[in-house]
C-alpha cells in the first residue's frame, strides 16, 4: 500500500488521471492534507471533477492550508483528523485483527497515525487510493 503511495508521488498529474479514470468518482485520501505538492494535485481533480477527495491532518491545519492555496475546501468530500474521528474504535478494531500480536495502546498510537490510518480506509472500502 505504502509503495502504491510512493509511486503516485512521481507519477504526472495526467497518468494518476488516467490510473483512476476507470472508476466513477473515485475516493481518494490523501495522507498529508496541509503538503503544497498535494493540494496542488487535489486542486487539479477538483477543476476536472475527477474523485471525490478527503485530507488528513487536523481539520483547522487543512483548511487554513487550502486557504492559502486557494482551494475551496467545501467541495471536498471530506477531512478527517485519524487522531479523533468518530470511527476511531472501529478502524482500531481492525488494526487490532490485522496485528494481534501488539498492544491496545501500541495499536492507538498507530491508527493515529495518517498513512495507517488511510491504508485502512481502503481496506475497508472507505476510499479507493492512497496518495
Amino acid at each position: 500500500m505504502y509503495l502504491c503511495a510512493i509511486i503516485l508521488f512521481v507519477m504526472e498529474i495526467s497518468d494518476f488521471l488516467t490510473l483512476i479514470a476507470g472508476k466513477t468518482q473515485p475516493i481518494v485520501v490523501f495522507i498529508n492534507g496541509t503538503d503544497a505538492s498535494v493540494l496542488r494535485l487535489v486542486k487539479e481533480l477538483m477543476f476536472d471533477r475527477q474523485a471525490e477527495m478527503i485530507l488528513l491532518g487536523d481539520e483547522a491545519d487543512v483548511s487554513q492550508a487550502c486557504y492559502e492555496n486557494r482551494i475551496n475546501d467545501s467541495f471536498l468530500y471530506g477531512v478527517i483528523n485519524p487522531k479523533n474521528h468518530p470511527e476511531k474504535e472501529f478502524y482500531l478494531a481492525e488494526y487490532q485483527k490485522l496485528n494481534p500480536e501488539q498492544g491496545r495502546a501500541a495499536c492507538v498510537k498507530a491508527v493515529g497515525n495518517s498513512a495507517i490510518f488511510a491504508d485502512l480506509m481502503v481496506r475497508l472500502g472507505r476510499a479507493d487510493f492512497v496518495v
